[in-house]
């Protein structure tokens, strides 16, 4: 995929004439950058410096002492430092983590998760050959969910619902 989309980025280099190299470098820099940090440095040596320049944050690490969460669901586009702290905790507490993912091509646009969800919600067979394909989560623990984008369907069914029971009367 990488090595395509440099393709991409030349063709459209040729066709442009030099005139749209500033409009592609920060494309192309991205490009190089991912190809450095996901093809030359292992996962590893790169969770290795993530764990040793960051620390999780101090506030979830005091919620999940205090609940103990057998599960941990979390919507997410993929990007949030959350996310991260979630999937990075989950063994210290003992947590199964499920994600749902909020877009259709948050798995293949926004990032790499540097530590995988037990489970992943996505919005369809699209966005699952991605969980598998760049994300490397294994298919067994990728389910088909549609969107988890819920709550505006209940808020407009209890506006607009109406029940039988008797309702009292504005005076």
């Amino acid at each position: 995929r990488f090595l395509r989309r440099c393709d991409q980025v030349w063709e459209e280099v040729k066709a442009g004439g030099l005139w749209c190299a500033p409009r592609l470098l920060p494309q192309a820099m991205k490009l190089a950058l991912t190809w450095i940090l996901g093809v030359v440095l292992p996962r590893s040596v790169i969770i290795w410096f993530f764990e040793l320049w960051t620390r999780p944050c101090q506030e979830m690490i005091d919620l999940l002492e205090r609940v103990r969460p057998d599960s941990v669901i979390f919507p997410s586009a993929a990007i949030e430092a959350s996310g991260i702290d979630i999937l990075r905790l989950k063994k210290r507490f003992g947590y199964q983590s499920i994600f749902l993912v909020d877009n259709w091509d948050n798995l293949s646009s926004k990032s790499v998760f540097p530590y995988l969800p037990d489970r992943l919600g996505v919005w369809g067979p699209q966005s699952a050959e991605h969980a598998k394909e760049i994300q490397g989560i294994p298919k067994a623990n990728i389910h088909l969910l549609g969107t988890p984008r819920f709550q505006q369907y209940f808020d407009l069914t209890r506006k607009y619902t109406h029940t039988r029971k008797p309702q009292p009367q504005p005076q």
